[in-house]
């Protein structure tokens, strides 16, 4: 006796609609590191700009204001530091990656045409719910490599900030 699959269609459909779910979530991450990278690029390009850390004479013009002076450099080297690691980090999310696709070729060569609809919509459920599980495990790391990146971001602006209050007022 054959199986009977009863709501075939309705789990093929919830596959499909998981695995279409992964594909945004790759394509709306991807989107979210190009932001990242270029409001990186403005802020690298506005502390490189500033180049008091190239100055190493300036340290020793007074006495008085030596200790600020050398922190302000600490600080700076420190956010360039931290910015190549975060911009490294974001190259990294956007390098080839494996994204597994449905492939129609195997389709055609599983004989899937001579199939009972109700057979044909299992496999295809169970292909789309195998690659959806394997794009989420993709998208994870991706994402966690993002978090982490904009924990060293975060960090290298606020150092960044407080070099900058240091300099206005001192």
């Amino acid at each position: 006796m054959p199986v009977e699959y009863k709501s075939s269609e309705q789990f093929c459909n919830a596959a499909k609609t998981e695995y279409e779910n992964e594909f945004e979530r790759n394509t709306s991450l991807d989107g979210k590191v190009s932001m990242t990278l270029a409001f990186c690029g403005a802020v690298l390009f506005f502390l490189i700009k500033d180049r008091e850390y190239l100055d190493i004479r300036s340290l020793w013009r007074s006495d008085a204001l030596m200790i600020f002076r050398c922190l302000c450099v600490l600080f700076q080297f420190v956010c360039l530091i931290l910015f190549g690691i975060c911009i490294f980090k974001l190259f990294r999310i956007l390098m080839p990656r494996t994204y597994f696709r449905l492939d129609t070729e195997i389709l055609l060569t599983e004989t899937l045409p001579e199939w009972d609809p109700k057979q044909s919509y299992m496999y295809l459920g169970a292909r789309y719910s195998k690659l959806a599980g394997e794009n989420h495990n993709a998208n994870e790391d991706r994402s966690k490599i993002f978090k982490d990146s904009l924990k060293f971001l975060l960090i290298a602006l606020l150092i960044f900030c407080f070099n900058e209050v240091i300099k206005l007022n001192f």
